[in-house]
């Protein structure tokens, strides 16, 4: 930025490996191979919806709500919803975090100003990494 701070929400470069590390501190809630780099509380504080804004009921359904610096996301797949949370910018950079599976995924693209990116949520994830995954040893949440 013109003051010299770093302004994630545009003009950050990383390698998409680099990426991931940000979602893998984040599932393991605040730490980075043992070393706590990110308070346990912002974790779930910024990726919750501000309950003073949306009201009780924004925890079961965070659908279209941000946490603090991230989109509350949920993925519908195989008949489940699955609370998802994700960063992204303009053309296809995605970073979304699963933790009821223990997932992160990257998304890098170049579609700016088509806006079409945002449906590879649903569409990759939900329908093509998630069906992919065993989930014998997970237990979703019904949808209605």
């Amino acid at each position: 930025m013109p003051n010299g701070e770093g302004y994630a929400g545009g003009g950050v470069y990383m390698r998409p490996r680099d990426l991931l590390k940000i979602g893998q501190v984040f599932l393991d809630n605040g730490t980075w191979k043992g070393r706590r780099i990110v308070r346990a509380s912002w974790v779930k504080r910024s990726t919750s919806p501000p309950p003073e804004i949306y009201g009780a009921d924004a925890a079961k359904d965070p659908i279209g709500k941000d946490g603090l610096a991230w989109h509350l996301s949920p993925i519908t797949s195989g008949g489940h919803i699955y609370y998802a949370y994700n960063a992204n910018g303009n053309g296809g950079q995605v970073l979304l975090v699963v933790p009821e599976l223990d997932l992160t995924v990257v998304f890098t693209g170049g579609n700016y100003r088509q806006g079409n990116w945002i449906k590879w949520i649903p569409d990759i994830v939900g329908g093509e990494i998630i069906p992919a995954i065993d989930k014998k040893h997970f237990h979703p949440h019904r949808v209605n």
